[in-house]
């Protein structure tokens, strides 16, 4: 089966961590939440997804609705915009009045980075449109990540060249490939460097010019965040766990956890004992595991997770700052 992996899923869904179909593409449960773009610069919004009966609205860190429940689903603020869904299961994009900026006409929608999100309608394949709602990407891709730096991570619909459709590779924002699609598995580029898998190879990580970079060597990997990148090794004589390698390839947190995500704030969630944590870049466990899992990254100072019957917002303490109802 052939492994992409965007490092960032659909907008409609909530990662268990990443990808599309499985190729690390990691598993995806339904849901309205989705992160902000960790891609580029930090941003504040100080509006956050959240539901009161079974629509969404938009509260303030007070917990206050500040735009009123009337989605079907919503995702966070990326660069300005938020995509939402309407009742007719179409998603559009509002700004922080909740004035619709671009109406609901797709079927589907990923955040903006860069000034750019790609969307997918009646055809499932993706292409990317502006902040105004133009094409600029023609949807010709089964899939389309974030852009960092003017790249970004797709997956071809068809045969090029011999490669299998299903192969991965990168485009600029024009939709011209700088990197051509021969990988079996690709993500996003964070710290100059990006997770990539060669056919019938472990992963790797190339720089812009695809050169290796670090060895392939892991199991599964993600994108570095704050100069830190999670990867899966095998451990001696059996079984296999997560840790944290630096830009050298160093293992600069012990691989002993069942699950890691990227760091964002200064913070990432990983799974010891069944349940969701989160340790600093020393590998210190600044929040206890505890939670059933963690639904996106730290934005903003503060995270989605869920713990037993509880779905809500914590702070970099541990602490709920909202609880859903």
């Amino acid at each position: 089966m052939l492994a992409w992996m965007l490092i960032q899923p659909s907008i409609h869904m909530k990662r268990t961590f990443f990808s599309l179909t499985g190729i690390l593409l990691i598993g995806f449960l339904g849901a309205a939440f989705l992160p902000a773009a960790s891609a580029g610069k930090k941003q504040e919004f100080g509006l956050f997804p959240a539901r009161s009966g079974k629509l969404y609205g938009y509260i303030d860190r007070a917990g206050k609705f500040v735009i009123k429940p009337q989605f079907a689903a919503a995702v966070r603020f990326s660069e300005g915009l938020a995509g939402v869904k309407n009742d007719k299961g179409l998603w559009g994009f509002i700004d922080n009045t909740g004035k619709l900026v671009i109406d609901p006409q797709f079927n589907d929608v990923r955040p903006f980075s860069e000034g750019l999100a790609s969307f997918s309608k009646g055809s499932g394949r993706y292409g990317c449109i502006d902040k105004k709602g133009n094409v600029v990407v023609k949807p010709e891709f089964g899939a389309v990540g974030l852009f960092v730096n003017g790249t970004a991570p797709v997956i071809v619909t068809k045969i090029r060249s011999g490669l299998p459709a299903g192969a991965g590779g990168f485009i600029d924002r024009s939709g011209k490939f700088v990197l051509d699609p021969v990988f079996e598995g690709v993500g996003t580029f964070g710290d100059g460097l990006v997770p990539v898998r060669r056919f019938g190879e472990l992963w790797s990580y190339i720089d812009r010019s695809g050169k290796t970079v670090i060895p392939a060597k892991y199991r599964e990997a993600r994108k570095f965040g704050e100069g830190l990148a999670p990867v899966q090794i095998d451990l001696q004589p059996r079984g296999h766990a997560w840790g944290y390698i630096d830009r050298a390839g160093k293992m600069a947190i012990p691989a002993k956890y069942e699950e890691a995500r990227v760091f964002s704030e200064g913070l990432a969630a990983v799974m010891s004992g069944g349940k969701w944590g989160f340790v600093d870049a020393a590998g210190v466990m600044k929040i206890a595991p505890r939670f059933s899992n963690v639904i996106d990254e730290f934005a903003e100072g503060i995270v989605m997770v869920e713990e037993g019957d509880t779905t809500g917002y914590i702070d970099d303490t541990g602490k709920f700052l909202w609880k859903q109802q």
